[in-house]
């Protein structure tokens, strides 16, 4: 009966960090998207580019890999039936990249119109609305989610390899590591699939270990975090100074250390926020892209204005996108159920 209650403790307790860390990686994804220092041509020698540097292309770049890790987590728990799976991944994944590929289309070819953008349909033809609809080329933040797609038609294929058994399992994953090294097939595809092969390892084989990692004492969380950082800070600084790819290691490392701190009890994120993050993640290139264009010419293009843009276009863009979401669920809920892929 103790060991029941204990596990379903564990099981709430993993739930609410996996949803605080979507969440926190939601918002890292707008701060990615934010990096400025090329269109303010900030020097390397300017705390600003550092600053920078260190938030989107350093911490922030575990968000990726955790929303892969997390998607791949959750589907591969138990064995299900292929086609139930297509079915739940069409409503949850398919069809908001469609219908959200089709909003990006036409907004941005009308905020190019506007000069507010520098995306957009400059004529309209079959190829680039076949571009748009199918292959994201208007919503540059749904690559994601067209490697999603291809990950999740690969199901059957995965599933067979890692419910073999665990040599098995871990022989595909160091397959895949040595076709990432050697570059036998040189495309970022195989460093997300290693990510979202990842997750499926740990939900088929170590659910239960992943939930037990979120009841360790606060204390031993802070001593993680402290060592965590320490080694993402020294291989950071060793990538710079030695031009070392360190990217998936690196990653992984950020992936942990946002997974640490969305577990410390004192992070309390508003429930009704946690339902949001998928929306974040959809909503921020339009709204961003606006906020950050009246900004860049209303204002001087200085270090200062750089270093304001970068940290307070994201946080207007989140609060828009609040208040849109509590909007659109008032106003027409199936419609916002549908571009949230009926997530709650």
């Amino acid at each position: 009966m103790v060991n029941t209650i204990a596990a379903v403790s564990s099981q709430r307790a993993f739930s609410l960090t996996m949803k605080n860390c979507s969440f926190l990686c939601s918002i890292l994804v707008i701060f990615i998207h934010s990096y400025n220092i090329v269109t303010y041509n900030i020097s390397t020698n300017s705390s600003v580019y550092w600053f920078e540097e260190v938030v989107s292309q350093c911490i922030a770049r575990g968000a990726v890999p955790f929303f892969f890790i997390s998607s791949a987590f959750f589907l591969y728990q138990r064995q299900k039936d292929i086609i139930s799976v297509y079915k739940s991944r069409f409503k949850s994944i398919v069809l908001p990249y469609l219908l959200w590929n089709v909003i990006y289309m036409l907004f941005f070819s009308v905020l190019k119109k506007l000069s507010l953008s520098n995306a957009g349909m400059d004529k309209i033809n079959i190829t680039n609305i076949l571009e748009g609809i199918f292959l994201y080329k208007y919503n540059y933040a749904y690559w994601f989610m067209f490697y999603l797609i291809l990950f999740t038609l690969l199901y059957p294929v995965i599933r067979q390899i890692i419910c073999r058994n665990k040599l098995v399992c871990f022989l595909g994953f160091a397959l895949l590591l040595v076709f990432y090294l050697f570059k036998i097939i040189n495309h970022d595809i195989i460093e997300h699939l290693i990510y979202y092969y990842l997750g499926a390892i740990l939900g088929y084989h170590y659910k239960e270990s992943a939930e037990k990692i979120v009841m360790i004492r606060t204390r031993n969380k802070v001593l993680i975090l402290m060592t965590l950082f320490i080694i993402g800070a020294a291989l950071f600084v060793a990538s710079n100074i030695y031009s070392i790819n360190i990217t998936l290691i690196k990653s992984v490392i950020m992936t942990l250390l946002l997974f640490f701190i969305s577990s410390l009890q004192k992070i309390k994120i508003p429930y009704f926020l946690l339902g949001l993050s998928f929306m974040i993640y959809s909503m921020h290139p339009i709204i961003l892209e606006i906020i950050e264009k009246i900004i860049f010419i209303v204002c001087p293009h200085n270090i200062f204005w750089a270093a304001t843009d970068y940290v307070i276009a994201p946080i207007v863009s989140v609060f828009i996108i609040v208040a849109l979401c509590i909007l659109m669920k008032k106003i027409c809920p199936t419609v916002y159920g549908l571009l949230n892929g009926n997530r709650k």
